[in-house]
């Protein structure tokens, strides 16, 4: 299957409270890699965990990424219960910004969003049930 997305990065302000955020909230793993760049720029960044053949990215912190609710959505997985994730991540420090709303009734899923820790504007999606 060819994927529209194959990764994707997501800016964040204090690593260690973002790791701790989105560990808690998606249940998986993390490497902690760090980069340096020739114009002396330096990346700290933590890959998400992922199963093989599926997409996944990473938190980084570093010249040019800024957190930001504004801009483009990247939606996790919001697993079969969306309700119940959503309620991990406010529970976590996260604001609200879009309850669970379903897609052509349901049909087509749900989805929701809020502010992560760092200030971004993420969601979650879950497909029909």
């Amino acid at each position: 299957m060819n994927h529209v997305l194959t990764w994707f990065e997501i800016p964040v302000a204090d690593m260690a409270r973002a790791k701790s955020f989105y560990a808690t909230l998606m249940d998986l793993q993390m490497r902690d890699e760090s980069m340096s760049t020739p114009d002396g720029s330096h990346y700290d960044m933590a890959i998400l965990a992922g199963e093989e053949g599926c997409v996944t990215g990473m938190l980084i912190k570093g010249k040019g990424y800024n957190p930001a609710v504004d801009g483009a959505v990247v939606y996790l997985n919001g697993g079969s219960d969306i309700e119940a994730r959503l309620a991990t991540a406010l529970e976590n420090g996260a604001e609200l910004l879009l309850p669970k709303t379903s897609v052509d009734g349901g049909s087509k899923g749900y989805f929701c969003q809020f502010r992560d820790t760092e200030g971004n504007r993420v969601g979650l999606y879950s497909a029909p049930q």
